[in-house]
């Protein structure tokens, strides 16, 4: 790392933010091993909300910068997970998330992943891997393997989607990690794909 890591937190005791810190420390050098070239690593961890009933306190922020100029970022918001969550567990989510960005900014770097821009973001296939359909969304995975969120008002068709559902998808970075912008059907499971236009 050209950058000696940074570090910072807030809402842990001294005893625990040393737990902590040497978490980071681990989890960054292994950050390191999926990208040799790694410029800089930022990571803070903060409990806030105390007074919340639901969902983990802690927020953990990661802050990656990649050669050419490619800055990722992880944020890990309070009320995802337990509320009895420990940092830790936050913190390795966290990384494990980050550790799926580096590898895939490395890999489109390289030319392995053929991924197409469209005003600023990424555009692929993906199938449909889970359905919450009473409460309008659902998660595709891409085949990269990125998970990405789509709500309904996102889908060309949301009531034909099923898990196994072959779609094309504009993608962005949204506040809780990739979403989808634009999703069209390509085919459902062993059926062909229906010509534009066709009810």
């Amino acid at each position: 790392m050209q950058v000696p890591l940074e570090w910072s937190h807030r809402g842990l005791s001294s005893e625990r933010a040393q737990s902590i810190e040497a978490l980071v420390r681990q989890r960054a050098e292994k950050l390191q091993r999926h990208a040799p070239d790694l410029l800089s690593c930022r990571v803070a961890v903060e409990q806030i909300q105390l007074h919340q009933r639901s969902g983990s306190p802690w927020r953990v922020r990661i802050e990656v910068t990649l050669p050419r100029g490619i800055d990722l970022v992880v944020s890990r918001e309070p009320g995802q997970g337990e509320n009895t969550e420990a940092p830790e567990t936050a913190v390795r989510a966290a990384f494990t998330t980050m550790e799926r960005q580096v590898d895939d900014a490395r890999a489109k770097r390289r030319g392995d992943v053929k991924a197409h821009v469209v005003d600023g973001a990424d555009e692929g296939t993906a199938i449909v891997a889970r359905i919450f359909a009473d409460q309008d969304y659902a998660f595709l995975q891409s085949t990269d393997g990125i998970e990405i969120y789509a709500h309904r008002n996102a889908v060309d068709d949301f009531d034909r989607l099923a898990i196994g559902t072959r779609v094309r998808y504009v993608m962005t970075n949204g506040d809780k990690g990739p979403q989808a912008t634009t999703v069209h059907i390509l085919e459902k499971p062993g059926e062909a794909a229906r010509p534009t236009g066709t009810p």
